[in-house]
């Protein structure tokens, strides 16, 4: 195994993305063992072949919906983060770590999890879940940022939060980008919330945070999957804070 490859080892959460020049939400992780990659994100597991030398890195699907497909990419390993600036629809291998409007590139930030687990934090949806009725109806995204990276406007004007019921999901631009059950703590301040999103191959995914609603406006700050809570409203890194308008009832 080449010496590079020996360093990214591991599971890594992408903590970042931007795509065209569009910060986008970040979600999923990748896990490198020897010269395989399983890469999990949007509900499904995506697998191929790995090979990393002299800051370049690509990734060979062998499985999946990508199968047959390779990312051509170069990266930057800085203690337990891990920079990736890959193909999507470009042809020609990246030479910075930037994307643009056109450029077909995709550029992550991961973050190394801790003990460099395996299998992704799992939990299971708790049978009893307390009712929190003020959260059901249809939401207008009005702002989100992803680790401290705002999201551009299309995107934004494109975001809804459907849910009933301690069930949810978001969907943007046409596309369903989380789903998960959640509950809330009434007992502390700020109140807190606990996601339990669904994941690849129906595994449930814990993320905690806090929430408050205020005149049909709802606050989240919600962390990355095993960071601690955050304790306090607005961006920052490893968090998703968003703000949402009602705009029905369920």
């Amino acid at each position: 195994m080449p010496a590079d490859l020996d360093l990214l080892q591991g599971a890594w959460a992408i903590t970042a993305l931007e795509i065209d020049g569009t910060a986008m939400l970040a979600g999923g992780r990748i896990i490198i063992k020897g010269s395989k990659f399983t890469t999990e994100a949007m509900g499904a597991d995506y697998r191929g072949v790995v090979t990393a030398e002299d800051g370049k890195i690509d990734l060979k699907f062998t499985t999946g919906p990508e199968k047959g497909n390779t990312c051509l990419g170069i990266y930057k390993l800085k203690g337990d983060t891990l920079r990736l600036c890959l193909t999507l629809t470009a042809t020609k291998r990246p030479t910075k770590f930037k994307t643009a409007p056109g450029s077909g590139l995709a550029l992550e930030t991961l973050q190394r999890e801790a003990g460099r687990p395996t299998k992704a934090p799992e939990s299971v949806v708790p049978a009893t879940l307390e009712p929190v009725p003020e959260l059901d109806g249809t939401w207008q995204l009005v702002a989100a940022t992803m680790n401290g990276q705002s999201l551009e406007d299309e995107y934004v004007k494109s975001g809804t939060r459907i849910g009933a019921n301690n069930e949810f999901r978001v969907v943007m631009m046409g596309q369903t980008m989380l789903r998960a059950h959640f509950t809330v703590n009434r007992a502390t301040t700020p109140t807190e919330i606990d996601y339990f999103v669904h994941g690849p191959k129906n595994r449930i995914v814990p993320q905690f945070g806090i929430w408050k609603l205020e005149d049909g406006v709802l606050t989240t700050a919600i962390g990355v999957p095993g960071q601690p809570r955050p304790t306090t409203f607005g961006p920052g890194p490893a968090v998703t804070f968003t703000i949402w308008q009602r705009t029905s009832e369920c």
